[in-house]
């Protein structure tokens, strides 16, 4: 199994991807192939995202032998996934491990005939973690923050199969884009609640650009109420809980 240095994905900027050196040695990948089997569905999946979106700079001055040992270890990774990935209770790393199990169909530089597949096991996933208004279910800013770098990965490549899955999961991410939009301050960041804090700027400016137009106004939004006028916006937590699986970021105070 080769991998491609995907320029079909779309980048957003985010601190890992300066990072790529620690990742490769924090994984004892280097060294030991093999120990990264005992990464967690979830940090495997942000991982494999991780040197998908930036296996040029992985590569780039890598002796054939040493481009050889990159390629197998993100193999080991990606098979470490498929085989994982379906055992774990945990939603969002499944739908953490959807994203970057199309990642590596799309980047696989000789077979892609899985790739409609997974874009419709993604689509069905996300469309179970997310509200009519595209919020997900964690109701946590900060996740779908996240959630959507990733999903900027895959969006393009997967939208140029122009199946009914692959629109559906566009028009998916269009609602979350807007979600997170409603959720933002006059600031530029998103409201701290359910585990939100402080966040990168530059990846808050670089999905934000990823984003349709805007269509700001007051709404009830997946427990928030949110006021705008003009600038100025107030958002309000109801205090609703999440859902159970989604619900390890909630405020202590939430649902009372």
């Amino acid at each position: 199994m080769a991998f491609l240095g995907c320029a079909i994905f779309a980048t957003c900027a985010t601190p890992a991807s300066a990072n790529l050196p620690a990742c490769w040695c924090s994984t004892g990948s280097a060294a030991k192939p093999s120990s990264s089997a005992t990464l967690g569905p979830l940090r495997s999946a942000r991982s494999v995202l991780n040197w998908l979106r930036h296996l040029p700079l992985l590569l780039d001055g890598a002796n054939p032998e040493q481009a050889k040992t990159i390629q197998r270890v993100l193999g080991t990774q990606i098979q470490s996934l498929k085989v994982r990935a379906p055992l774990s209770s945990d939603p969002i790393e499944a739908l953490y491990a959807a994203i970057a199990l199309l990642g590596a169909e799309i980047c696989d530089r000789d077979d892609k005939t899985d790739v409609p597949a997974r874009i419709a096991k993604l689509n069905t996933i996300l469309a179970t973690q997310l509200d009519a208004d595209g919020l997900h279910l964690s109701c946590n800013p900060k996740l779908q923050l996240q959630l959507l770098v990733e999903l900027a990965s895959v969006r393009r490549a997967a939208g140029s199969y122009k199946t009914e899955e692959s629109n559906e999961l566009g028009a998916q991410i269009d609602r979350m884009h807007e979600s997170l939009d409603a959720l933002t301050l006059s600031s530029g960041e998103p409201a701290y609640f359910n585990g939100c804090g402080q966040l990168p700027h530059d990846v808050l400016i670089a999905v934000q650009a990823l984003a349709p137009s805007r269509k700001r106004r007051s709404i009830l939004l997946g427990g928030y109420g949110i006021l705008r006028n003009g600038e100025a916006v107030v958002i309000a937590d109801s205090g609703r809980m999440p859902p159970k699986g989604f619900d390890a970021e909630a405020h202590a105070s939430a649902g009372l």
